[in-house]
C-alpha cells in the first residue's frame, strides 16, 4: 500500500516525519482540491509579488524556523534575498512597480529556501523524538 501512494513520487522527497502511509494517503485523495501542478502559476501570481521582483518564499513570515532557514542559506543567494526584498520596499514605499520585463518570471521563482526549513523541522522532530 506504502508502495502504491509513492510510486509516481520517486523524485520528490519528503521528509521522514510526513512519510508515513496514512499522510501520503490523504495527499493523493485529496489533490484534486490541490490542484493541477499548472495552477501553481495561477496561483501565485494573485499575491502580486512578481511585480516587485520578489519570490514567493520571500514573503514568508520570519518565525524562528525561516529565520535558521535564512542563516543557513549560502552568502549569495542571502545577499539576492535582501537587494530583492529593499528593492520591493522601496517601490512599494514610492508606490511603484518594476517594469513588466524586470518582473519575476514564473520559472525564476523557484523554492529556495524550502530544502533549509525540512532540514530544520527533520532536526527538530529528531530532537524531541530521542528525548522522549
Amino acid at each position: 500500500f506504502f508502495f502504491l501512494a509513492t510510486r509516481d513520487m520517486s523524485n520528490f522527497v519528503s521528509p521522514h516525519i510526513w512519510a508515513t502511509p496514512s499522510t501520503l494517503f490523504h495527499f493523493r485523495a485529496l489533490s484534486w482540491f490541490l490542484g493541477k501542478p499548472n495552477s501553481r502559476v495561477k496561483q501565485l501570481s494573485k499575491y502580486g509579488h512578481w511585480k516587485y521582483g520578489l519570490r514567493y518564499e520571500d514573503l514568508y513570515v520570519q518565525t524562528e524556523v525561516v529565520l535558521e532557514a535564512l542563516q543557513r542559506l549560502p552568502l549569495r543567494e542571502q545577499e539576492l534575498r535582501d537587494r530583492r526584498v529593499k528593492k520591493a520596499c522601496v517601490l512599494q514605499a514610492a508606490k511603484a512597480e518594476l517594469p513588466k520585463e524586470e518582473w519575476t518570471k514564473p520559472e525564476e521563482d523557484v523554492h529556495y529556501l524550502t530544502p533549509y526549513i525540512c532540514e530544520i523541522l527533520e532536526e527538530q522532530h529528531d530532537r524531541q523524538t530521542w528525548r522522549m
